[in-house]
């Protein structure tokens, strides 16, 4: 999990870098190349504004879930492990409900 978060902080920083960075320029160096005619092709101002904040709300989303990846978990396997064998049981009656593993806060 640790590769994980790892991985999701550093594309939270790279989306926040590319957020940064002047979004006209960002078009004319990756996206004016493929068009025949880019002066015509270029988005206004604002489609440039939207994609700023979809750069950090990208990031935003990634260093969130790098958190929560990263964050110690109460998890079931390590309870399973010290559970060796069940109690007996007379016959006919039903199992105890058991309850669901949740992290405890």
């Amino acid at each position: 999990m640790f590769v994980v978060a790892l991985l999701a902080g550093a594309l939270a920083l790279l989306f926040a870098f590319l957020g940064t960075r002047d979004q006209r320029e960002l078009w004319w160096t990756l996206y004016a190349p493929w068009h025949a005619d880019p002066k015509a092709n270029e988005p206004s101002e604002v489609a440039f504004t939207a994609r700023r904040a979809g750069w950090f709300i990208a990031s935003a989303t990634m260093a969130t879930g790098a958190v929560l990846v990263s964050t110690p978990r109460n998890n079931c396997r390590s309870a399973a492990v010290r559970y060796t064998r069940p109690p007996r049981r007379p016959r006919g009656r039903s199992p105890p409900m058991r309850t669901a593993c949740w992290p405890v806060a």
